[in-house]
């Protein structure tokens, strides 16, 4: 079942974001923390807070946003999966798999075409990067 929300889209150099607010993670983090079974402690809430990422530095490199200028600041409708999703590899994620017509016609606008790879939009409800990060180190 997909669910209705809306975020702010945001545009800096070389990225755009649909930001939510935070009490979307806030909320889903506890659901699924109470269901998992989870440390809180060890699972944290996204570097950027809620959002989904439509384009970024490090997996879009070399998009101009400059042409997504008069977009920045619009409310973006969008869809999101009830079911809270496991994954990762090197550290631990759940995550909403997200559905945005206005996503994808940015990602056209600036010419980016997703490799088959691409595992589609979602939202970073939780992860535990820090402690992989730190383990590494």
């Amino acid at each position: 079942m997909m669910l209705k929300a809306q975020g702010k889209f945001i545009v800096a150099p070389g990225e755009a974001r649909i930001k939510l607010d935070d009490d979307f993670c806030r909320y889903y983090r506890k659901l699924v923390m109470e269901y998992y079974g989870e440390t809180p402690q060890e699972f944290h809430l996204p570097m950027y807070g809620a959002h989904i990422t439509v384009l970024a530095k490090n997996i879009h490199a070399g998009v101009d946003t400059t042409c997504l200028g008069d977009y920045n600041g619009d409310t973006v409708d969008f869809m999101y999966d009830h079911e809270i999703r496991k994954g990762g590899t090197q550290f631990t994620t759940y995550y909403a798999y997200v559905e945005c017509p206005f996503a994808e016609f940015v990602k056209r606008k600036v010419g980016f075409i997703d490799p088959p790879t691409f595992l589609g939009l979602h939202i970073c409800v939780c992860n535990n990067k820090n402690k992989w990060t730190n383990w590494q180190t």
